[in-house]
């Protein structure tokens, strides 16, 4: 069994793990869902988070014990961070529906690999704070588009107003250890990061496995259960990988990549 550190993307925060942490230890893992510096704080505050920020509030939460490092959208850049500041805590790299930046490189330069979903280009930024905006409409249409009403509407309620840009636009330091497994989970129908472009962030990785869940950019809560039974076969070692282009669908455990 693994120890999972879950580390939300933009505009997001440890909330939107709960259903897939509680499916996790169901399965016998252990599961911390992590808050990254800056979330539910006014955006005077937000806009000083850097990188940086993050990738020491993951290690922080590690502790002492290695962990596997599961990342989301922009958290995708903070695992790696994290990952190439403490590398001995990091016992894998997951990367949900995310970036996954080269030395040197940004989480918006890493996303340019590719066409750009509906979030970037409606963003509203504030220069002066250095925090970015996103409207309601907008992410429920980037986010939540797969997820029922309910849940979507629950996720927009919990959502944070503000987004630290330092996040997005500082480079990353360095690459991690090339010995630390990589993991990708693309989402078929993302409206953030299409498909295209986590394809092609998959491309220059050299990863141990890849899969596909037939869903919008947000797994965790359009279909919990079948991103659980992902990280369980990445964590047990099961190859399942087929790479036939066939999707996964929606609310079966039936892993497939394309």
């Amino acid at each position: 069994m693994a120890r999972f550190l879950l580390v939300h993307g933009a505009w997001h925060g440890a909330w939107c793990w709960s259903r897939l942490s509680a499916l996790l230890r169901q399965r016998g893992h252990e599961v911390q869902a992590v808050d990254l510096p800056g979330v539910g704080e006014a955006p005077e505050r937000v806009g000083l988070v850097s990188l940086d920020d993050c990738a020491r509030a993951i290690v922080a939460a590690a502790g002492s014990q290695p962990a596997w490092l599961v990342g989301h959208s922009l958290g995708g850049a903070a695992i790696t961070a994290a990952a190439a500041m403490r590398p001995e805590l990091v016992q894998a790299l997951v990367y949900v529906a995310a970036s996954a930046p080269l030395a040197g490189e940004t989480h918006l330069q890493a996303l340019s690999l590719g066409p750009s979903g509906r979030a970037v280009p409606h963003m509203t930024i504030d220069a002066e704070r250095q925090v970015a905006g996103l409207e309601r409409q907008d992410r429920l249409a980037a986010f939540y588009n797969l997820c029922s009403p309910a849940v979507a509407q629950e996720a927009v309620a919990a959502g944070a107003t503000w987004q630290a840009l330092g996040p997005a636009v500082d480079p990353l330091r360095a690459n991690p250890p090339a010995e630390i497994a990589r993991f990708y989970v693309r989402c078929g129908r993302d409206e953030t990061i299409p498909l295209e472009t986590q394809a092609a962030l998959c491309g220059r990785l050299a990863l141990a496995d890849t899969a596909t869940l037939d869903t919008d950019h947000s797994p965790f809560l359009s279909d919990p259960e079948g991103l659980a039974g992902i990280l369980d076969r990445f964590e047990r070692g099961e190859h399942i990988s087929r790479g036939d282009g066939q999707e996964m669908p929606r609310g079966t455990n039936d892993v497939v990549s394309v």
